[in-house]
């Protein structure tokens, strides 16, 4: 998937088209954005809705920065804590196959699935992941995510916990100008993701 055809297939084709611009900004020559790049008048606006995660290696994705948007539906300001803690057992192995995967290219992702949270709500979410390097020249190690909430789809009982990708809906790989994981690779990867909810009950 190209950015053009993420556009023509999201739900919300404006609100990812800014994020695209911004990103594309800050790209210069190189594959992957880098962060002192980033254009601050095209990306204060889409600051509620980001998440930047450090990944110091595969075992530690560090949380640099969580929007208000995303702090109030977890509940919680994440930064400083790992990714991988916030997340199911059975979902970190399919977090590690994508961060791998992001820096390899590097390429990005999308998709789209239904969270739980503390307040007992269901809502679907759009998200967008693509890696970023700390400056210009260098290799990425963070990923850039922004993170698009429709309007709830239901009520649960949650018992005041959050379960991220309780439904997943899709998700593919974005062709940032490098190459991107093979149909074999992706499909394997969604296989995973659906292993994984039917291991939880979902």
């Amino acid at each position: 998937m190209t950015f053009d055809e993420l556009v023509n297939t999201a739900r919300t084709p404006v609100k990812i088209q800014q994020f695209l611009d911004c990103y594309s900004a800050a790209r210069t020559d190189a594959a992957a954005a880098s962060k002192e790049a980033l254009p601050l008048r095209l990306f204060a606006p889409l600051m509620p809705n980001i998440i930047l995660i450090e990944c110091l290696d595969s075992d530690h994705m560090i949380y640099k920065i969580a929007g208000e948007n995303i702090i109030a539906r977890m509940g919680f300001n994440p930064k400083g804590l790992n990714l991988l803690d916030v997340l199911p057992v059975s979902a970190r192995d399919i977090s590690k196959s994508i961060q791998e995967m992001l820096f390899r290219y590097p390429c990005g992702f999308y998709f789209v699935y239904e969270n739980s949270y503390a307040s007992g709500n269901r809502s679907v979410t759009e998200t967008i992941l693509l890696p970023l390097s700390k400056r210009l020249g260098t290799q990425p190690n963070l990923f850039l995510t922004y993170n698009i909430h429709h309007a709830p789809t239901g009520v649960t009982e949650s018992g005041g916990k959050m379960k991220l990708v309780n439904r997943f809906e899709t998700g593919a790989f974005i062709d940032i100008g490098s190459g991107a994981p093979s149909s074999e690779e992706a499909a394997a990867l969604k296989q995973k993701v659906f292993s994984a909810l039917e291991a939880n009950g979902f």
